[in-house]
């Protein structure tokens, strides 16, 4: 999945959420697969941004497992001082959490790497 502005968009895509107007009124179900109306439809109603299944971003993923256990561990420190004041459980807060570490692993690894 990934966030498309219209502009970027392609019929045959597939929404991977739905599509809601200012209204908050549905435009689109998830799994509607895109096609040149529906992308018309969107820049008409000036909507910033869609969730796409594209498949573009799978290589993108990362799996927390390939990072060695201290570079983890490092990580998880940095970015549990960065959420100490956060006090939600919110199934959002917990995925930007988790992107966050990833993000923080990937730039720890880098950094061990060049030095």
């Amino acid at each position: 999945m990934s966030l498309r502005k219209p502009n970027e968009l392609k019929a045959g895509m597939v929404l991977a959420g739905d599509v809601f107007n200012l209204d908050g009124q549905i435009l689109f179900a998830k799994g509607v697969e895109l096609e040149e109306r529906h992308i018309e439809i969107l820049q008409m109603w000036g909507i910033p941004n869609v969730d796409v299944e594209d498949g573009e971003d799978d290589e993108e993923r990362i799996d927390l497992n390939q990072f060695a256990p201290h570079i983890l561990e490092l990580a998880e420190g940095i970015v549990s001082q960065r959420f100490k004041l956060v006090k939600s459980s919110h199934p959002a807060v917990e995925i930007v959490r988790k992107l966050c570490v990833q993000k923080e692993a990937i730039a720890t690894r880098r950094r061990e790497a060049s030095q």
